[in-house]
Parts: structure tokens; C-alpha cells; sequence
């Protein structure tokens, strides 16, 4: 996984460059202006994420004595933004350019945790550390091009790998390989990395884009009916085994 450039190390340059493809990630045609102001409504979380890169910025300089009002300033209104784009997202966790979250609702993201480029959420979502045991102490990494779907939960010290998914409501307690899909509580594997033959029942799905570029795979299989799945509308085409 190539990880985002450090709070020590990246410039204004590059922050620029990564809020637009924040941005692009919400339209890929339209101009940056009208993305903004669509999903200043539609996904007030793009505010958070936009913040967020402003306030990545300003904690690289911290030392400098002229950086000091600013991020002041960016600390006393980051409660605001917070409550406002339903994203808590502190300026010094490491996030890559093109980060994705869709709609309104309470995503937290732990200060530690690491997350690649080209990363969709939904809302719901949590990156947190385990509070329970010793054995796992530490905040998830997440690789490139992953979608996490509604209400999931990522706990704990483990990496997901580039390209994963990870189903709705999903509670993932341990590392998710590359090209994987994950459901359930505790999560499991549905489409393991380089299996091409599924189980009776084990529903695949294929992410796609809606009209605003959102991604999701939430289909899951009906117990006792090998072959059915259900999913909601406008997330994901179904295949059928």
C-alpha cells in the first residue's frame, strides 16, 4: 500500500492537487465549482474531507511561528465542520487524495489510522483501535481503492488490502487481503482473493458508479435459497452463481 504523503512532508502544491481529486471523486466531469456546491447538500462530508486537507496542511507547519493563528483558528471551527459534515477527521491522520464519503452520517475516523488513495465510505462508518485484549492494539490501515459499505466498523491493529470491500454493517477484526470482499459480524470472506468458484448461496457483487461516482457492494446472499441475493437499490449489479 503507498500511503499518503506525511503531515512532515507534503505541500500546499499537493494538497491543492488532492482536494481536486477529492473532489472528482463526487463528478468526474462536471466543473469543481458545481461539484462543490452538489455536494455541499447532497454529501455535506466532502466539507469535512476539504477541511480536513486545510488542516493537514497548517499541522505540518506547526512549528512556524506565522502557522500558529491559523491553526488556532482551524481547531476552534473544526467542532463546527464536525458537526456540521457528520465527519470526525483530524488534521494529522495520514489520508490519501481522491477519499470518498457518501452522505450525511456519523463516520469517525481514529487519528492513527492510515488511509489510501481512491477510498469510498459510505456513512456509518468506523476506523477505530480495539479496546479489548492486548493483542491488537493499534489503528487499521486501509489500501487504495477500497469501498467500505454503511455501518461498518474497521478495528483494531490491521491492514485491508488495496481494492477490498467491505459489506455493510460489517465488523472486521482482522486483515482483509487485496481483491476481497468481506460481510458479516464477525466479517468474512464472500469472494476470497484468486478463488474463482463460489459457494451455493454467496452472492458477488460488482461495484459501480452511480451519477455522483458513489460506490458500494452491499448484496448479500439469502440463507437456505442457494443462488438469490438481495441489495438495494442503485448499489451494485448482482451476478448470480
Amino acid at each position: 500500500m503507498k500511503s499518503a504523503p506525511s503531515a512532515s512532508t507534503i505541500t500546499f502544491a499537493q494538497t491543492l492537487d488532492a482536494m481536486r481529486q477529492d473532489l472528482r471523486r463526487y463528478s468526474a466531469d462536471a466543473p469543481l465549482l458545481v461539484v462543490l456546491v452538489k455536494a455541499t447538500y447532497a454529501h455535506p462530508a466532502l466539507a469535512g474531507i476539504l477541511y480536513y486537507r486545510i488542516g493537514h496542511w497548517l499541522w505540518a507547519r506547526r512549528r512556524h511561528p506565522l502557522a500558529w493563528l491559523p491553526l488556532v483558528c482551524y481547531l476552534v471551527f473544526y467542532p463546527l465542520v464536525r458537526m456540521y459534515s457528520g465527519l470526525e477527521l483530524w488534521p494529522f491522520t495520514s489520508v490519501g487524495p481522491g477519499f470518498q464519503v457518501l452522505h450525511f452520517g456519523p463516520t469517525v475516523i481514529h487519528p492513527a489510522a492510515v488511509i489510501g488513495s481512491n477510498v469510498t465510505m459510505l456513512h456509518g462508518v468506523t476506523l477505530g483501535v480495539s479496546i479489548i485484549g492486548i493483542s491488537n492494539i493499534g489503528a487499521p490501515r486501509i489500501g487504495n481503492n477500497v469501498a467500505i459499505g454503511t455501518g461498518a466498523s474497521i478495528i483494531g491493529d490491521i491492514t485491508i488490502g488495496d481494492h477490498a470491500t467491505i459489506g455493510a454493517h460489517a465488523v472486521v477484526t482482522s486483515s482483509v487481503p487485496e481483491h476481497t470482499t468481506v460481510l458479516g459480524i464477525p466479517a468474512r470472506p464472500v469472494m476470497p482473493a484468486g478463488n474463482k468458484r463460489r459457494e451455493p448461496g454467496a452472492a458477488a457483487t460488482t461495484a459501480q458508479h452511480d451519477e455522483q461516482g458513489a460506490t458500494a457492494e452491499l448484496a448479500v446472499p439469502v440463507h437456505g435459497e442457494p443462488g438469490r441475493s438481495v441489495r438495494s437499490p442503485r448499489v451494485g449489479e448482482v451476478r448470480q452463481p
